[in-house]
């Protein structure tokens, strides 16, 4: 079997086998490559030549891309979205730690709101996400078809719409929280804490928040490419200019005209 279990006293250790972790790594590196080509369409995805190297690093060459900052953007970006119900809040992270006593309650966490909005300050939510993007069966943007918030500040938002066992737990989430904020969390931010009015069946919602059309377009563009099944950083970047490539061409000529004189002398 992949896992064996070990124990001693109370602590139970779980480990797998060499070739287990290997192909995890391998599916892990094959998925992310497969999102990073989804994110990278708008640049032309045709012509950019992404492979991978070694056994967790994954090479991305961008021909012809006017904008290679907003490509690493879209890279670099993780796009983990979660649902989680909020237990308490404050402006300032001391001020949320005085009023629990400096000790964070077992199974939560504390994220940080969207700097320069409503939604900033400081939110205790749970440390596991029950309705996540992984349970997205579209994302699409535009002007609101199911809003969930008490309050609403931008006619654009991301409209989402989950799976069977999404909705499940989307219906479960927003009755268990009916008259009460839920943070709507993306990577590890808080874009929007929405009081829900009632439970939600459909499967449907709306994430709002100031949105302008290119960043509603933006987001969920990335909603819909998926979230990184394994973290993603930046080791290493090159940048090949005009002028390195007219001095390719002009040795590539020179070498041309050396072999073709070599060649000549040669016969005679």
């Amino acid at each position: 079997t992949n896992l064996s279990t070990t124990q001693k006293g109370k602590l139970v250790n779980f480990s797998f086998n060499n070739q287990f972790i290997k192909t995890v790594k391998d599916n892990a590196v094959e998925s992310n490559i497969s999102i990073i080509r989804n994110r990278l369409d708008v640049f032309g995805a045709g012509e950019i030549t992404i492979f991978p190297q070694g056994e967790n690093s994954i090479v991305v060459e961008l021909p012809n891309v006017s904008d290679p900052e907003r490509a690493k953007e879209r890279i670099g970006s993780s796009a983990l979205l979660e649902m989680k119900p909020i237990y308490d809040y404050a402006k300032t992270e001391e001020q949320l730690l005085e009023k629990l006593g400096h000790t964070l309650p077992e199974g939560t966490m504390i994220v940080k709101g969207k700097t320069s909005s409503i939604e900033s300050g400081y939110y205790l939510v749970p440390s596991y996400a029950k309705v996540t993007g992984r349970l997205l069966k579209d994302v699409n943007s535009g002007f609101q078809q199911r809003d969930i918030f008490s309050k609403s500040k931008s006619s654009y938002a991301v409209n989402l719409k989950f799976d069977s066992q999404g909705a499940e737990k989307f219906h479960e989430l927003t009755n268990d929280n009916i008259g009460h904020p839920v943070a709507i969390i993306i990577d590890n931010t808080v874009v929007s804490a929405p009081v829900v009015n009632e439970a939600i069946s459909s499967g449907e919602a709306a994430i709002s928040g100031n949105f302008e059309e290119d960043s509603a377009k933006e987001l969920a563009s990335l909603l819909k490419s998926g979230s990184f099944v394994a973290p993603v950083q930046f080791v290493e970047e090159r940048q090949i200019g005009p002028s390195l490539g007219q001095e390719s061409i002009y040795r590539g000529l020179l070498s041309c005209a050396i072999g073709l004189g070599l060649l000549f002398l040669f016969s005679i």
